[in-house]
């Protein structure tokens, strides 16, 4: 039996557990590079606690037994291809800053069209729950947090919530 796990998500069975054996990695090209340095982090456990070499690529792995996609687009855009999926899993580091990033997570996850969005639009549906009549204020400061970091990181085009 073939199990997916995205995005820090597990799909498995209640009564088989997960195989490491046969893993592969897919990662998010997209994804910053803290994000690329933890899945190198990973691979090296799941090495070491299988015995087995767990490959890290920027696409899926059909053949791979048990399959880790890193990065919230492509495992969300991954989902149609997995009718099995039974739940969704994330982890936030630093929940406030990520806070847009859940959001468009769980929209996505609970509305699959919602993962087509851009991210001011997604920004202001959020920012718009929170504190309407300044919903175009919120946005603004998580885009300009996003900026800074991007600006930071050297990833100057990088997506602010939705597809990095």
């Amino acid at each position: 039996m073939k199990e997916l796990v995205l995005f820090s998500l597990v799909v498995a069975s209640a009564v088989e557990p997960i195989s490491l054996n046969q893993s592969a990695i897919a990662l998010d090209a997209g994804e910053p590079s803290y994000v690329h340095h933890t899945a190198r982090d990973l691979a090296a456990y799941l090495k070491e606690i299988s015995g087995t070499e767990v490959p890290i690529t920027t696409s899926l792995d059909d053949t791979a037994m048990t399959l880790i996609i890193v990065g919230k687009k492509m495992a969300l855009d991954s989902v149609a291809d997995f009718p099995a999926l039974k739940g969704l899993m994330g982890n936030n580091q630093t929940p406030l800053l990520q806070f847009p990033r859940t959001y468009y997570f769980l929209a996505s996850a609970w509305n699959f069209e919602h993962r087509n969005r851009n991210d001011r639009d997604a920004l202001l549906e959020l920012c718009g729950h929170l504190y309407p009549e300044h919903k175009d204020v919120i946005a603004e400061a998580y885009l300009g947090v996003a900026t800074l970091r991007r600006r930071s990181n050297g990833r100057e085009g990088r997506a602010a919530v939705g597809r990095g």
